[in-house]
């Protein structure tokens, strides 16, 4: 996955030049599809490197240095580049949205972090007002239900850690959009996202599991 990035960041590097060389040719657009998929590798990889790490010394460290790691910040260069290009366009605009929610899950919200969760549900809040406005059967909405069902499951471990009653309803809103979700993948024909859908509510199931049988 680093040589992807890696590959992602050489292909930046040319768009780059190439607009130095020519500024009105067009050859350095950004595409917004390999932004994006730049984008969530990085998260994956900045998610990973967090969990190599022990919770306590992640945190200490965070603290320390008061931002997201070497993948994280590559994701927020990219995601800043996406704004600027191609912000303007509704659907663009929404697909950075839910990815702005994503980074908010993954690396948290620097450098204010109380209540980061909820300004990543805001976020989604404002992208599905647009999803909404495209047709019904967009892959957007995939991505959408998606990244909400992961933001439900996240709130719904913090509320039972903070020992607040209402994480049962996150676990069952999230357990709601992952049904849509693979209900409209079953109706795209998309086998793919049919799974991604399964393996996310066995996932939520055994969250749900695991905190009915941990104390508060």
């Amino acid at each position: 996955m680093v040589v992807a990035i890696a590959a992602y960041e050489v292909a930046e590097i040319i768009r780059r030049s190439t607009f130095v060389i020519s500024p009105f040719s067009g050859e350095h657009a950004v595409s917004g599809h390999a932004t994006r998929g730049a984008i969530r590798l990085a998260l994956i990889l900045e998610r990973e490197a967090s969990r190599s790490v022990p919770e306590g010394e992640m945190h200490a460290i965070r603290e320390y240095r008061e931002g997201p790691g070497l993948f994280g910040e590559y994701a927020a260069r990219m995601k800043n580049e996406l704004v600027r290009s191609l912000g303007r366009f509704p659907r663009e605009r929404a697909s950075i949205l839910i990815l702005e929610a994503s980074m908010i899950r993954i690396m948290g919200d620097f450098p204010h972090q109380d209540g980061a969760l909820h300004r990543a549900f805001n976020l989604l809040e404002e992208a599905e007002a647009i999803v909404l406005s495209i047709s019904a059967t967009s892959r957007l909405r995939l991505r959408f239900l998606l990244e909400r069902a992961k933001l439900h499951r996240e709130l719904g471990r913090r509320l039972h850690r903070d020992g607040i009653a209402h994480w049962k309803q996150q676990i069952a809103a999230g357990q709601h959009d992952l049904a849509s979700l693979q209900n409209l993948a079953s109706q795209l024909r998309l086998p793919l996202w049919e799974s991604i859908a399964i393996i996310q509510l066995q996932k939520l199931e055994e969250v749900s599991t695991i905190l009915m049988r941990t104390p508060k």
